[in-house]
């Protein structure tokens, strides 16, 4: 595009506020620094697929896994009876299979799948099966577990590996899991909803939002344009108030004056924040006339008082003073600083001038020094 109009930005702005993108929530495999794992997955998988295991869920992930096998493998498989599941089983040539379960109707093989892709020989694994197929009456169920959709894995022998997606296991868990809760164990259904949502995460992880990057796609030069002005005036305002500064000295002309900005770049207490003090020493406390401009909202310029290394300063008397000039003044809490004494709001859509804000500081200054 050739010129960046005020309403084409508006239209920018508002296309992608119509557009959601889910903040991941952190789990505790994130915090152990686990989160993807396939070992550590396998693991937990196979806990929650024996029955006999303590989380008293009984058969709801290998119910669940067999209603997804039977679903992409056109298959009516019943879920029969548990016997074991063996973990990081050993082919004859040294490759190790995942997860097999042994049913007195079936037996299962998972291939589990986080990031890697599906290289694994497939052949070996089903050979290997073979040995646990001694009762020719019993299903051979292969399964290839992914967190993405792959493509089902054929082995030489005319048998199929099917791909069962995390997603739709964890859709079929969650939707058979009520009839199981009353019997669950609570610590082992929380650890379950930590599991969930960590691999839920990890699908995000693996993928963007399409939608908002086909946005970004489209509009990449409008919002360039916009952050570009966004910048500007976020310099202009730390311009503003550094010239603010000079103009209450220049006003003041006090010797004892305590004024200064505060370092928004490196000080992590002020980033949010573009901000001047100008301290007024009152009897045991230092009261701090503080004009800043929030990165939040940039648009306006708050003026407060707040007191030093007091949070719960009574604002009685200086509400006395001030009422006057300032109506509408009113104590509010304003988080770590505490309670503050909001004396008035500037719009700097209203054209607010350099010269109408040191007017404001000054008489403050001045009606508390008196």
């Amino acid at each position: 595009m050739q010129e960046y109009g005020f309403e084409n930005l508006l239209s920018v702005l508002k296309k992608a506020g119509d557009i959601e993108i889910e903040t991941r929530v952190k789990t505790f495999f994130d915090v152990t620094g686990f989160p993807h794992y396939e070992n550590v997955i396998s693991n937990i998988l196979a806990f929650f697929f024996d029955t006999n295991e303590e989380h008293g869920f009984k058969d709801l992930w290998l119910k669940s896994l067999f209603e997804c096998y039977n679903s992409v493998a056109n298959t009516h498989i019943q879920l029969g009876e548990f016997e074991e599941i063996e973990r990081e089983h050993s082919t004859d040539d040294n490759k190790r299979l995942d997860i097999i379960i042994s049913l007195d109707n079936s037996i299962v093989a998972i291939e589990n799948k986080i990031y890697a892709t599906p290289y694994n020989p497939f052949d070996s694994y089903h050979k290997e099966i073979l040995k646990y197929h001694k009762d020719r009456s019993k299903c051979i169920v292969e399964i290839l577990l992914s967190l993405k959709k792959e493509n089902n894995q054929r082995t030489r022998y005319n048998t199929i590996f099917y791909n069962i997606t995390y997603k739709s296991l964890i859709e079929q868990v969650k939707k058979n899991i009520g009839s199981y809760i009353e019997n669950a164990n609570e610590k082992w259904l929380l650890f379950m909803k930590e599991i969930l949502n960590n691999i839920e995460n990890l699908g995000e992880r693996d993928s963007m939002n399409k939608e908002w990057q086909v946005f970004l796609k489209e509009n990449g030069n409008d919002i360039a344009h916009f952050f570009e002005n966004y910048s500007k005036d976020i310099q202009s305002k730390i311009c503003f108030i550094k010239d603010l500064e000079q103009g209450i000295k220049e006003r003041l002309n006090d010797s004892k004056l305590t004024i200064g900005t505060h370092n928004t770049q490196n000080c992590e207490s002020f980033k949010g924040y573009i901000t001047l003090y100008v301290d007024i020493h009152n009897e045991d406390n230092t009261i701090v006339i503080e004009p800043y401009v929030s990165r939040q909202n940039p648009t306006t310029l708050i003026l407060e008082l707040w007191v030093r290394n007091n949070r719960k300063y009574d604002w009685t008397k200086e509400l006395s003073l001030l009422t006057n000039d300032f109506p509408d003044a009113m104590v509010v809490d304003d988080g770590s600083w505490g309670q503050c004494l909001r004396l008035k709001s500037f719009d700097f859509g209203e054209a607010i001038t350099l010269s109408d804000v040191i007017d404001e500081v000054v008489r403050i200054f001045r009606t508390i020094t008196a």
